[in-house]
């Protein structure tokens, strides 16, 4: 994906309705789950993401390997 496909899915993921969780996988392996819609903001190329603990991690578009819907995420990590 280019950089502006990134921003526009994510800002598309962000405000849909009903919001649906996310993952944002990284190009360094890293994955992170969107389960709120107020944690993700965004500023000049990067996207922000402010983490249940507070921590604020600062993404730039260039470094999103991957966008997919959580659904299987979290359905993975029930219990049958």
């Amino acid at each position: 994906m280019s950089v502006p496909e990134i921003e526009e899915t994510i800002r598309g993921l962000k405000y849909k309705t009903p919001f649906r969780p996310f993952v944002i996988e990284l190009t360094d392996s890293r994955s992170i789950l969107v389960d709120n819609p107020d944690a993700i903001g965004f500023s000049d190329g990067t996207v922000g993401y402010i983490h249940p603990n507070g921590e604020i991690l600062m993404i730039p578009y260039a470094n999103v390997f991957a966008l997919r819907d959580a659904t299987d995420v979290i359905r993975s990590n029930e219990r049958p």
